[in-house]
């Protein structure tokens, strides 16, 4: 209910037919850039631990 809620305020009760196809485009390229970020995970996990081991001092 209460996530039902946020959409109303944040989008409207009641969409333009564009607004709801960009709306949904969004939603879609959001789950695409969700599962690309799954998939190189590891990828990521290794840049960010050599990046954080050439790290000597923080201010």
């Amino acid at each position: 209910m209460k996530a039902r809620l946020e959409i109303m305020r944040n989008i409207g009760p009641c969409q333009n037919p564009f607004g709801s196809f960009l709306l949904i485009q969004g939603v879609n390229k959001e789950m695409i850039r969700v599962s690309v970020g799954y998939e190189h995970i590891d990828d990521i996990k290794e840049d960010f631990t050599i990046a954080f081991e050439k790290i000597k001092e923080i201010n």
